[in-house]
């Protein structure tokens, strides 16, 4: 009898530990029709929009305690492809990240930060430094300088559709 007891009230503190966060996570899907020469194109875009807020007990010393939400910090990620490549931009404190999958995982590919006073935005990589913007569809498109040819070579990470 003292075991369960025991062991009761351990899963019932493991429990009330484990709640001491609220997510919400949703998906929005944009679809969007779009009439060209070539026909009607639907054009699909994904969204991932999660939500994470705190809990907190209230420190008033009465016997019933009151349940407080702390600030919300929401985080969202968009997938873009490039050459068959997914990739994912995530916002972080300074800009955004910009991740590529390489055997199922998403790794790291390098940051984009905002420039002053433009619709412009730089892309860093360990390999390469760009300019960039995203267009009236949601692409990412980002211009480099190319040494063997002397030219601009630009690039479209395109909306995950």
């Amino acid at each position: 009898m003292k075991k369960i007891l025991i062991t009761a009230l351990c899963l019932c503190f493991s429990l009330g530990m484990m709640a001491q966060q609220d997510r919400l996570e949703k998906t929005v899907t944009t679809k969007t029709k779009v009439k060209t020469n070539k026909g009607e194109e639907v054009a699909i875009k994904k969204q991932k929009v999660s939500e994470n807020r705190d809990l907190k007990l209230s420190e008033t010393g009465a016997t019933n305690q009151m349940l407080m939400r702390g600030d919300k910090v929401i985080q969202s990620s968009t997938l873009f492809i490039e050459n068959d490549i997914n990739f994912s931009i995530e916002p972080d404190d300074k800009g955004y990240v910009i991740k590529k999958q390489t055997d199922g995982k998403m790794v790291n590919y390098g940051v984009i930060r905002k420039l002053p006073n433009k619709d412009l935005y730089l892309l860093h990589t360990p390999k390469f430094d760009a300019v960039g913007y995203f267009d009236l569809s949601g692409n990412f498109v980002v211009g480099s300088y190319d040494d063997n040819t002397d030219a601009v070579v630009l690039k479209k990470y395109k909306l995950k559709r």
